[in-house]
């Protein structure tokens, strides 16, 4: 888990094996990689970083028009087009069963 929100782009991008040009922005060479590809982006508990993610995510979809981002959260991105599902806890089994 990534605990530095700066490092939340930087995390896609090794992902992906991409890594910028100079003088280009990071998100800029992710989504060179991306844009002509029908992706589903998936990021995983980024309430412990929900600007960086909430940034990441805006700035991807702004940029990759067949990208899909699945974020999972404890507190919704607000970012535009977002759908929120809500996913009810799991019971908890009886040890006696």
């Amino acid at each position: 888990m990534i605990s530095d929100a700066r490092l939340v782009a930087d995390a896609v991008a090794a992902v992906l094996d991409v890594r910028p040009l100079p003088g280009r922005m990071l998100i800029e060479a992710v989504a060179g990689v991306l844009r002509e590809r029908a992706v589903l982006l998936i990021l995983d508990n980024c309430e412990h970083l929900l600007g960086a993610s909430a940034d990441l995510a805006a700035g991807l979809l702004r940029r990759v028009p067949r990208l899909t981002v699945l974020a999972t959260s404890r507190e919704p991105l607000r970012i535009p087009g977002e759908v929120v599902f809500r996913v009810p806890s799991l019971a908890i089994p009886d040890p006696d069963r």
